[in-house]
């Protein structure tokens, strides 16, 4: 069985290796100088992430200086965004535009089959930070995952990071690693730290939502076995919501944030909200006086609003266990630990804000964050400096 499997593993890594050197011939068009590619999410599912704002930022600050190159699953979405160029995922045009561009800006790695070429910029915002494991760093990796690991770091120039703990993880055991590092923070997380542009957000989001007083946002990550909706079949709402109106003595709601590949599963219930197709995840923190997530990296970035965070971990030992692994220990992640329905209500009715904005404080602090809150511009200024030398 073993040889089979690095038979078929061989053939994979040969036919990517065929269509990299046929991609090849794309070379003979020119780099255009102030072309710019984003995609967000390795779909292209939306126009949200890091490379949203590092876009946003460029078109606000170089009027009609740069093309801006969206790619897309479903690009007929996301026509009516000024100022943006959408193509279709994986099609001819947008592989033209992968090959022509001079900066390249995503928060996956680039596919394998795409030869970066040598005047090509690319850089990698990644889309969280790490408290499962990922890449190199899980165990069992096929031959196949290791050299797409290898080609996707070989063709990064620019690596964002937001922490120490970030950089030991991701960029280099994930990753492996080795080239330019911009200790800047998460340009996604500028907003989170800035007071305007913050309320600016909760104002829009409650508005649309009609939200009640009180907003709990429940943002769980996926499921190796693409049972991910286990976590959320688990969640007691209703006994959340009432415990939440007795601790705070106001209305009510309930966020549901699915991951986007676990999407599917519909969720009822008086003032309990579906918010999986909304665009932007930094704009629903905004709006949330608590987060309830599981293993998702969204804790990180909720971290900086000094809010409460409960993380809900009724399948610890199997998701440890079975799935992926974990980093670091649970205890020293950025919210109240609650094994079952339980711990959670109880933490709840026994909620101390003050002790929780000090539990994300300290995660914050020991993990060396970079989130400075300036993090756009200066990977901005970084794009700008390569183009104009």
């Amino acid at each position: 069985m073993k040889e089979h499997l690095d038979y078929k593993e061989c053939i994979a890594i040969c036919i990517r290796k065929a269509i990299r050197l046929a991609v090849h011939i794309l070379w003979i068009f020119p780099i255009k100088k102030n072309r710019i590619m984003f995609q967000s999410h390795d779909k292209g599912q939306g126009y949200n992430c890091s490379p949203k704002y590092i876009c946003e930022y460029l078109k606000k600050t170089y009027p009609d200086k740069y093309e801006y190159i969206w790619a897309f699953s479903e690009p007929d979405k996301f026509r009516n965004i000024p100022g943006i160029i959408p193509v279709r995922l994986y099609s001819i045009k947008w592989l033209y535009y992968c090959m022509t561009s001079h900066i390249i800006v995503s928060n996956v790695a680039l596919p394998v089959f795409i030869p970066k070429r040598n005047k090509q910029f690319m850089v990698e915002t990644w889309h969280g930070h790490a408290y499962k494991k990922l890449g190199l760093s899980v165990s069992g990796v096929s031959k196949r995952r290791k050299w797409s690991r290898r080609i996707a770091a070989e063709s990064i120039d620019l690596f964002l990071n937001s922490s120490e703990d970030f950089k030991r993880t991701v960029i280099d055991d994930s990753f492996r690693y080795k080239g330019e590092v911009l200790d800047c923070g998460m340009p996604r997380n500028d907003i989170l730290l800035n007071q305007e542009l913050r309320e600016a957000a909760a104002k829009e989001v409650r508005r649309e939502f009609e939200l009640a007083e009180y907003v709990v946002l429940f943002a769980p990550t996926f499921r190796k076995d693409g049972k991910g909706e286990s976590c959320k079949n688990l969640m007691p709402y209703e006994d959340v919501i009432k415990a939440l109106k007795e601790r705070t003595g106001k209305s009510v709601s309930f966020l549901v944030r699915s991951h986007h590949w676990d999407r599917g599963m519909e969720i009822k219930g008086a003032n309990i909200i579906d918010v999986s197709d909304y665009p932007d995840i930094q704009e629903l923190y905004c709006a949330s006086d608590m987060l309830i997530t599981d293993y998702s990296s969204c804790m990180w970035d909720f971290a900086l609003l000094s809010r409460p965070c409960l993380l809900y971990v009724p399948d610890w030992e199997q998701y440890k266990n079975e799935d992926r692994g974990f980093y670091f220990p649970l205890e020293d992640w950025p919210g109240i630990i609650c094994h079952n329905k339980e711990e959670m209500i109880e933490a709840i009715k026994t909620l101390d804000e003050d002790k929780c904005a000090q539990i994300a404080k300290r995660h914050l602090d020991n993990s060396g964050s970079c989130e400075s809150g300036l993090a756009t511009e200066q990977v901005c200024e970084r794009i700008v400096q390569y183009i104009d030398n």
